[in-house]
């Protein structure tokens, strides 16, 4: 009780003393004064490795701050927010004096003693509204552009994932970092591009933003572009030289991505800008396989036209046709057998597409089609043609006859 007593007096004492400064609207048009005439309590190199009663007690002994004495202090505050919000890493004694050089600096630049507890909510807040006046104020008074929160997200990185375009350009104007990432290694990129903010997304790659940094579980801005369907934010991408091919830890590319979600149109783009086809991943799975698995008829029909091979299997056997049979897409299964996909292959268990089809419905397909090459044999005139039509039929039914 007595040190709460302690830190609530010197808060007092400093707003009594200072009341005159917070009744005018300060700016920070310091005046460039003459440094003081005895030396500083602190080394300027050692300004950030000081305790907060050093701080407080240098900041006291300055006559006349400067502009830079004020920009340290402030960034030396900023350093020190776990220990000011959250009493982190410091001693409580440590923490009171932090509190009141934190409220010196904001009575002497005009801000009231609530912004000091809570200007860092209030300035990711304005940057996830798009509030560019409030974000203006806060850099005005010295808020650091490139701060970060507990996750390390920068108000760069949150106003691009929010789509707050005119705080994004205001941020980058005032020399943010364009590539810092956050926790989770996502950029700023990388989440205006999930979140189909193309204006943003040109923006920060006109200011330098690395195309192709993956974050921390290997995916590009691309490749989340294209897996969350925004063609425009994939267009920019592309057109800054995205590498269309690069593959995620599992061997995932953005085609593959894409044709798992049946984005069609961005399929078309990524195969118009060198995608390969066919490339698999660690499970030997390519953008067809996804695409029959999870009932993308127009996908499967692009792909295809593209020249996607119809009889690949994955590690464990499987084509796109018994991915299709298996999932009950009739509709895809069709469109694989109408391409000629092979109903006879087997997976490394021995089973046919026939034998993984999930329903009546995808095996009646697959008896239509045995009736089908039957009427062929029995409308055959001559015995080669017979021979051949049965050699056929033998190869690819002989399993659902018996």
């Amino acid at each position: 009780m007595m040190k709460k007593n302690l830190l609530f007096s010197i808060l007092c004492s400093l707003l009594v003393a200072m009341q005159p400064l917070m009744a005018q609207e300060t700016t920070l048009e310091l005046e460039e004064v003459v440094e003081p005439e005895v030396e500083p309590a602190i080394p300027a190199s050692e300004l950030q490795e000081a305790k907060p009663s050093a701080m407080l007690s240098w900041w006291q002994s300055l006559r006349k701050p400067t502009l830079q004495d004020l920009q340290n202090v402030r960034s030396y505050v900023n350093s020190k927010y776990r220990c000011l919000r959250y009493g982190k890493g410091c001693s409580r004694k440590e923490r009171a004096k932090l509190v009141a050089l934190a409220v010196a600096v904001g009575v002497a630049v005009g801000v009231a003693v609530v912004g000091v507890k809570q200007w860092k909510e209030n300035w990711f807040d304005h940057a996830k509204r798009d509030n560019v006046k409030a974000i203006q104020r806060l850099i005005t008074v010295g808020v650091n552009v490139n701060q970060q929160d507990l996750d390390g997200n920068t108000a760069l990185i949150v106003a691009s994932q929010y789509g707050s375009r005119f705080v994004v350009r205001l941020l980058l104007n005032k020399g943010a970092d364009v590539n810092q990432q956050n926790s989770y290694r996502e950029t700023s990129l990388k989440l205006a591009a999930q979140g189909g903010h193309t204006d943003i997304v040109q923006l920060l790659l006109d200011n330098g933003a690395v195309v192709n940094k993956q974050d921390r579980r290997g995916l590009t801005p691309l490749m989340w572009a294209a897996r969350m369907g925004r063609i425009g934010a994939v267009s920019a991408l592309l057109r800054k030289g995205a590498m269309v091919n690069l593959q995620t830890e599992g061997g995932h590319t953005a085609l593959i991505d894409a044709a798992d979600r049946g984005h069609t149109d961005i399929v078309q783009l990524l195969l118009e800008n060198e995608a390969t086809v066919d490339q698999k991943d660690w499970e030997g799975r390519t953008a067809l396989m996804g695409a029959a698995q999870l009932g993308h008829p127009a996908t499967v029909a692009v792909l295809l036209r593209e020249g996607a091979k119809v009889d690949q299997q994955d590690v464990h056997g499987h084509t796109a046709l018994m991915w299709a049979a298996f999932s009950g897409h009739v509709q895809v299964v069709r469109l694989l057998l109408e391409k000629k996909a092979d109903w006879g292959i087997k997976n490394l268990d021995g089973k046919t597409a026939f034998d993984l089809a999930a329903n009546e419905e995808t095996k009646n397909i697959f008896r239509e089609k045995i009736q089908e090459i039957l009427q062929e044999v029995e409308a055959v005139e001559g015995t080669i043609g017979l021979v051949t039509l049965a050699a056929e039929m033998a190869k690819k039914i002989t399993a659902y006859i018996e």
